[in-house]
């Protein structure tokens, strides 16, 4: 436990440096602008961005509950939103985001789910996130097709298309090639073979045969989960219909804090160019190894939202504004709940 303290502690460092040092960066040319267009902002429009945040949650919670009611019958839509919270924790001061998982199953037992009925529903809504993002990079792709969207980072170009192209590719492949590793023992034992040899030659494992049958385990568990998810089609259809709706409702956003702060009239093209844009935005920033892809996200939101933000001082106020609530707002909101469940354990 200390050894991952540190660790995190190691990455909540380098976000902040790398962050400040990305503020700076952004507020070098046009501090002036960026501030006063943020403070411009008056309580009503700050209630609305709130809503906004708020009503984020409690969809994840809303997801989270019709995937675990089936164990926990009194599992409300709030404890839904603490395990959210969490999860959201670690997969902001994690590499890759590899600390979702982890950091919602430590929710979800905190919340009295057991670690295997936890598992079981990280798995549904792990699963049905991933059939929405095939849909959604299908839909980022026939947008770039007929948007020429041209991303310019640190003197490189390249067309976004291959953004979408390869959100496409990598999801297609999560969602159809794990069907066929799930249910193939020859890949499955092979897979095993090589991860326990290397496990066991680092010392990540010190049982070759216990880690081996300790796997078979989850990998009937995951079977079963597979196969009630396909059969269970109104449960899953729910799952895959918010998170669709979600990631509408969310790809929106940057859209919105500029509206708040123009004042200008809604346009349905730009909503759901925005919606396109945060998904290219999410493709992208999900394959950099730093924790909360600090850096990297900035100047990858700043290419791509070029194409419908006129000025420079508008995407900047715009970015600082979304990276705020939809990242180091995740990173108070889910520390403080943590803190909280660990002071009632005390």
């Amino acid at each position: 436990m200390r050894r991952k303290i540190i660790n995190y502690s190691i990455n909540m460092g380098i976000i902040l440096a790398v962050s400040i040092l990305t503020f700076i960066y952004l507020l070098k040319d046009n501090a002036h602008e960026v501030i006063g267009e943020i403070l411009s902002l008056n309580a009503f429009s700050i209630t609305i961005i709130f809503a906004v945040v708020a009503v984020s949650f409690l969809i994840e919670g809303l997801i989270i509950k019709i995937a675990t009611v089936e164990y926990k019958k009194d599992f409300k839509i709030y404890d839904g939103v603490f395990v959210s919270s969490i999860g959201a924790l670690f997969s902001a001061i994690t590499p890759l985001k590899l600390g979702a998982l982890g950091g919602q199953i430590y929710g979800y037992v905190k919340k009295e789910v057991s670690t295997k009925d936890a598992f079981s529903s990280t798995f549904k809504t792990s699963y049905a996130f991933q059939m929405n993002l095939l849909l959604i990079s299908i839909m980022v792709f026939i947008f770039t097709l007929t948007n020429d969207i041209n991303v310019d980072i640190l003197n490189y170009s390249f067309n976004a298309r291959y953004i979408a192209v390869l959100g496409i590719v990598f999801n297609f492949v999560i969602f159809f090639l794990y069907l066929i590793v799930v249910f193939s023992k020859k890949l499955h034992n092979i897979f095993l073979k090589i991860t326990s040899f290397f496990g066991f030659k680092f010392k990540r494992i010190n049982c070759k045969e216990c880690y081996i049958n300790e796997s078979k385990d989850k990998l009937k568990t995951i079977q079963d989960n597979l196969i009630k998810f396909y059969k269970n089609t109104r449960e899953s259809f729910s799952l895959i219909l918010l998170y669709v709706f979600k990631s509408f409702f969310m790809g929106g956003f940057p859209y919105l804090i500029y509206l708040l702060l123009t004042g200008d009239s809604f346009s349905v093209s730009i909503f759901f160019a925005s919606v396109c844009l945060v998904q290219l935005h999410y493709f992208a920033s999900a394959i950099v190894p730093i924790p909360g892809a600090s850096g990297a996200s900035e100047l990858i939101f700043l290419a791509l939202f070029a194409y419908i933000f006129p000025m420079y001082s508008l995407i900047a106020s715009v970015l600082i504004l979304w990276r705020i609530f939809t990242y180091f707002f995740n990173i108070v909101f889910g520390l403080i709940n943590f803190i909280i469940i660990k002071c009632k354990k005390s």
